[in-house]
């Protein structure tokens, strides 16, 4: 017999590889879960996950031109790519 739990870690791990935006993914459930699945009382965890696949889908195309493989940075480039852009953006707040 399997251990579901293994099997959901390994489900889990996958798809924080392959999706960045997982983790708004799972908030955004729980949200309507929480809501009694009225979406209206999530939409900012909605519109959290557009932004977020608008971003890394930024970057994937800046990759992909670059010629960068693989195109979707790991988990570990993830987090450096993001603290780099926050601190672009506050960099040109200031300006």
């Amino acid at each position: 017999m399997r251990d579901l739990k293994k099997l959901s870690d390994k489900t889990r791990e996958y798809r924080e590889r392959y999706n960045p935006c997982y983790t708004e993914e799972r908030l955004s459930y729980k949200c309507l879960e929480k809501n009694n699945y009225d979406r209206e009382m999530c939409n900012e965890y909605f519109l959290n996950i557009k932004i977020c696949r608008e971003f890394w889908d930024n970057i994937r195309r800046e990759r992909r031109m670059k010629g960068v493989r693989p195109e979707l940075p790991t988990a570990s480039e993830r987090e450096q790519i993001k603290e780099e852009f926050l601190q672009n953006q506050k960099k040109n707040m200031k300006k």
